[in-house]
């Protein structure tokens, strides 16, 4: 005698594994949204409890500003700086070009950009303090134009009590050994 085979068996089988890659696809999707969207479980903690996260904006941490929203303002072009001397007494030259990225959509465009442009010797007088403060060795470190951007940016933001200056851009580097 010959058994029929279940024809209930593959549907049963199929639901299971269609409801499995659904749940997975769920789970998938809302821990990318949790890393998108920067939440912790201390933040939900405190939002839970009713308590109230400090909501004053942190100047040094630099927020995602959509490349269309940023204006571009050359502040120092091709000028020459001497660095400071390396641990061998050797002196470098750096010529450089340099940009601010200022937040056009920020409620303070209009204001601080014309006191931005007013006061451009106020700017490159931190910048030139800042950049001569390095040496040759100090510019050979991996993270040195990332560490260079966010202290200009907390300088800068700092002095014009501002958040807008999103960026800064380095053009044009050139470094070479004093004769």
């Amino acid at each position: 005698m010959e058994e029929k085979p279940n024809k209930l068996l593959p549907i049963l089988l199929g639901i299971v594994i269609l409801l499995l890659v659904v749940v997975i696809g769920i789970q998938v999707y809302s821990m990318m949204q949790m890393q998108s969207s920067g939440t912790s479980t201390d933040i939900d903690a405190s939002i839970d409890k009713g308590t109230k996260t400090d909501e004053k904006k942190d100047k040094t941490k630099k927020e995602l500003v959509p490349i269309e929203d940023i204006e571009p303002v050359e502040i120092v072009n091709k000028k020459m700086y001497i660095l400071a001397p390396d641990s061998t007494g050797v002196q470098y030259m750096l010529r450089i070009t340099i940009n601010l990225g200022l937040d056009k959509k920020s409620t303070e465009y209009k204001e601080k950009s014309i006191l931005i442009e007013e006061k451009v010797a106020i700017i490159r007088g931190i910048i030139d303090t800042v950049i001569r403060e390095k040496t040759y060795e100090d510019y050979q470190s991996i993270t040195f134009w990332d560490d260079l951007n966010k202290k200009l940016l907390q300088k800068l933001n700092d002095k014009f009590d501002t958040d807008m200056m999103v960026d800064v851009y380095f053009d044009d580097v050139y470094i070479q050994a004093t004769p």
